[in-house]
C-alpha cells in the first residue's frame, strides 16, 4: 500500500510493488545488547539502520489509481525514467523492510547460540 506525491500528482493504490536494484552498496549500523539466560550471555540486535545505494533501480507498481492502466503505466514509466529522484523520496520503504528482515534473522540466530560461541 502506498500514498505519496510526485510534483502535485497524488499517488495512491493498493497492489504489488516490484523493485529491482542493481550494483547495490549497503551499509548496516547495528547496535547489539547482551542479556543473560540460564547463566549464559546471549546477544540481540537492539537497533539496526540499513541503507541502500543502488547504481540503478527499476520500479513497477500495480493497481495505481485504482487500476487505471493508462495512468499507472505512465507513472511507472515516469518513475523509471527519474529513478534517482524517486528513490530519494521512497528509499525508506526498502531500507526499513530489509532492515527489519535482517534484524529478525539475526535475532533468531542469536537466540540459538550464546555469544561466546558466535564470537569466540
Amino acid at each position: 500500500e502506498m500514498a505519496g506525491k510526485i510534483i502535485m500528482l497524488n499517488l495512491k493504490g493498493k497492489g504489488r510493488a516490484y523493485l529491482n536494484f542493481t550494483d547495490v552498496t549497503t551499509t548496516a549500523l547495528i547496535q547489539n545488547e547482551d542479556f543473560q539466560n540460564n547463566g549464559m550471555v546471549f546477544t540481540r540486535v537492539e537497533s539496526l539502520k540499513w541503507t541502500i545505494e543502488p547504481a540503478h533501480a527499476k520500479f513497477h507498481f500495480t493497481n495505481l489509481f485504482n487500476g487505471d492502466k493508462t495512468l499507472g503505466d505512465a507513472t511507472n514509466r515516469f518513475l523509471n525514467e527519474n529513478w534517482k529522484e524517486a528513490f530519494k523520496i521512497y528509499r525508506n520503504l526498502p531500507e526499513e523492510a530489509f532492515g527489519t528482515l535482517i534484524k529478525d534473522l539475526a535475532n533468531k540466530v542469536y537466540t540459538l547460540f550464546p555469544r561466546n560461541e558466535l564470537y569466540p
